[in-house]
């Protein structure tokens, strides 16, 4: 094998297959795709209604579209680096259903740790921020250096750094709807069973005095008597 990865990781089969119950009628991104494992299970087996696949390697791109050919599916393959390609996605507010990111090997040595950890960080970071409210985030490492609970840690750290992109995507979706269902109000026909007077203005509510209490008012001064 040559390029960015070592091989096709065979391991990778039943992860895959993991994807397919959630693929289906789905927009699907996946990066660091090599040869289009995880995109064609998408499209092929689950029937995504759109599937990207990013790859830096240039041959495995080729072999990717042979690939796709070879299934007879279409997946849109884009031959570029992976972080620049992710920001210019936010930038244009893309957003996708499930996000499959497969990276090659981010941590090869002890010396290359702290450049590889940032990298983890970033990538997940820029992955979180283009998923759909209620999407799916497939996240993976190869880096045999790298921790299990290491790796967790950094997902973690990526999606507190990216909580203010989805809070936001959140923020316009609740937008969105609400104005949605304004705007169902404004078409909904008035009752013809209610006075017009009553669907204009409802009379304000009188809040009564606590038990016990008595309300108090302005001091009268009385009549002094003679």
């Amino acid at each position: 094998s040559s390029g960015y990865k070592t091989g096709f990781f065979t391991d990778q089969r039943d992860n895959r297959m993991a994807i397919v119950p959630f693929a289906k009628g789905r927009k699907v991104l996946d990066v660091c795709s090599y040869t289009g494992g995880f995109g064609l299970y998408a499209k092929k087996l689950a029937g995504a209604d759109e599937v990207t696949a990013v790859e830096l390697d240039p041959d495995a791109v080729e072999l990717l579209k042979k690939n796709a050919n070879a299934n007879q599916v279409r997946i849109d393959t884009v031959c570029a680096d992976a972080f620049p390609y992710l920001r210019q996605a936010g930038q244009n507010k893309r957003r996708y259903d499930l996000i499959v990111l497969d990276p090659y090997k981010l941590i090869a040595n002890k010396e290359g740790y702290a450049l590889g950890r940032q990298k983890y960080i970033d990538l997940n970071r820029l992955g979180i921020s283009l998923i759909e409210p209620g999407g799916i985030l497939v996240t993976c490492s190869c880096s045999g250096m790298l921790s299990w609970d290491e790796f967790l840690q950094f997902v973690r750290t990526a999606a507190g750094r990216a909580k203010e992109v989805v809070a936001q995507l959140l923020l316009e979706r609740a937008q969105r709807v609400a104005l949605g269902a304004h705007r169902r109000r404004l078409r909904r026909p008035p009752r013809a069973d209610l006075p017009q007077e009553r669907r204009r203005r409802r009379p304000p509510l009188r809040r009564r005095p606590p038990r016990g209490r008595v309300p108090q008012g302005p001091l009268v001064p009385r009549p002094l008597s003679r």
